[in-house]
């Protein structure tokens, strides 16, 4: 708990302190903190940020037409999952933690919300493509490379 509260406290620290301008951006409260190796991200205006664990300035990783959250790190620390909403639809996607195109790797109807990695790098995610009546969400895994999403 008092790890939380830390880390939330550091991010909001470092978004005062970054080149933030809130009023162009709107006033969002930071959310969906994951702390990698070396950096921590963190979604802000509804795209995903990174800041060194040592503080300084955040940058903005993403920055699509779209919403961004639930970003995930790599067991590596090279790379971030994250759920995107592009035209109405969550999938998932990855991007390089140095930045690039992020890389769509669900393309199912129903919503993919990340939920982080498996020890074997695989991306754990939550869906309900099964469409079951009893079953309102099931996890999945789908690689980094792309491929099929595979039921957990």
């Amino acid at each position: 708990m008092l790890r939380t509260s830390l880390i939330f406290a550091l991010l909001f620290a470092f978004a005062l302190l970054s080149n933030l301008n809130a009023s162009e951006q709107g006033t969002r409260f930071l959310r969906n903190p994951d702390v990698g190796p070396e950096q921590i991200a963190f979604v802000h205006a509804n795209d995903i940020w990174l800041v060194s664990r040592e503080g300084g300035n955040a940058f903005r990783l993403t920055s699509g037409q779209g919403e961004e959250n639930h970003p995930a790190f790599s067991p590596d620390g090279q790379w971030i999952a994250f759920t995107g909403q592009y035209g109405g639809n969550s999938d998932v996607y990855v991007v390089s933690v140095k930045g690039g195109e992020p890389k769509r790797l669900t393309w199912h109807p129903g919503a993919d919300i990340v939920q982080g990695w498996t020890p074997d790098g695989q991306i754990m995610f939550q869906s309900g493509r099964a469409g079951q009546p009893t079953r309102l969400w099931q996890f999945y895994q789908v690689s980094p490379d792309g491929g099929f999403p595979h039921p957990i």
